[in-house]
């Protein structure tokens, strides 16, 4: 078991076993209701992550605004977000999330597979300037990105 913010959490499968609730701040119903909240949250954003990155991505990148406060353009922004929800995704972080995306389809009524397939197919340049970025600085990083994207997208590191 793993202590997280919301309670003891199984190390595997996250949506098999009830998450035990911790004394604190909040009243039992309240943390279930936050809990029950989280899918429906997460995959908002993950799918709002990529229809806004797909709005930008088809814009004219001549009208985009200037920077914003970290110094990046809407479409970097955008782009930022869709990189991280395809980690999250295809389970490409260092350490498992505390609501993985399996989990999150599930709650949802949504097949895990067939989001990624829906992924691959539309980003595949994305996913291959994504692997590549983060090969370049960290190969070993690089190479494991690449073994878990195996069976999605044909990532050619060794030629870069």
């Amino acid at each position: 078991m793993q202590t997280e913010i919301f309670g003891d959490l199984p190390a595997s499968s996250p949506g098999t076993v009830k998450m035990k609730i911790q004394d604190g701040p909040f009243e039992g119903r309240e943390v279930e209701k936050i809990l029950e909240d989280v899918p429906g949250v997460l995959m908002d954003g993950f799918i709002d992550a990529i229809r806004n990155y797909r709005h930008w991505r088809s814009s004219d990148r001549r009208q985009q605004p200037d920077v914003d406060l970290l110094g990046d353009t809407a479409i970097e922004s955008a782009k930022a977000r869709l990189f991280e929800n395809i980690a999250w995704a295809f389970d490409l972080y260092e350490t498992p999330s505390v609501a993985d995306f399996e989990w999150v389809c599930a709650e949802k009524e949504a097949d895990p597979e067939h989001m990624r397939a829906y992924l691959t197919r539309a980003f595949s340049g994305e996913i291959r300037e994504f692997a590549l970025a983060v090969h370049r600085v960290y190969p070993s990083i690089g190479k494991r990105i690449q073994q878990r994207l195996r069976g999605y997208l044909d990532i050619p590191l060794e030629l870069h």
